[in-house]
């Protein structure tokens, strides 16, 4: 006797694993989201300098929030000109009031290349962007000293604030007294 046909699907096992698959994969992308906190940010921008008008190149420019919201920071450039960054590169900050911290430490500039010529990630990005080839454990120390004063690199001794709007230019300079 042959066994009956009635209980028996014609599905293809490996299909049906990959419809699975890709529901879980759909749902876990829904429930988790996309990396962004879902709040706009807007742009954000400035310039740091010292007492004298220089530019303090290699800074990073932090403007951490007063509520539960994303912190946002930018690193300077050599005119002392920085752009915040919270979810995606120059993005900006989410709306709202901010203190702002600042430092810059020796040896900041090394994340550019190791002795052997591979591009290392910078150490202030939040961004998550490395290189393909980039090895962490090749990452040399870059973090030793703060060149600036330390009052400068704590929030609740900077002096710093910000509110960044939605409407409006966010532009925010900052001078940074060494004495």
């Amino acid at each position: 006797m042959k066994p009956s046909n009635a209980c028996r699907t014609n599905r293809n096992p490996v299909r049906v694993l990959q419809v699975q698959s890709g529901m879980f994969v759909a749902c876990l992308a829904l429930l988790v989201g996309c990396g962004s906190s879902g709040e706009p940010t807007f742009p954000v921008s400035g310039k740091v300098t010292y007492a004298d008008g220089k530019p303090v190149e290699g800074a990073a420019v932090s403007f951490v929030p007063d509520s539960g919201s994303k912190p946002a920071v930018g690193i300077t450039d050599a005119d002392g000109m920085y752009k915040l960054t919270t979810t995606n590169k120059d993005d900006g900050a989410i709306a709202g009031d901010y203190k702002v911290t600042i430092a810059s430490y020796e040896g900041s500039a090394d994340y550019e290349s190791t002795d052997e010529g591979q591009t290392l990630a910078d150490p202030y990005d939040i961004t998550n962007e490395y290189p393909e080839d980039y090895d962490e454990a090749s990452q040399k120390s870059v973090a030793s000293k703060n060149k600036l004063p330390a009052k400068y690199s704590n929030k609740a001794t900077s002096g710093f604030t910000a509110q960044v709007k939605a409407e409006g230019e966010n532009v925010y300079d900052f001078e940074i007294k060494t004495k």
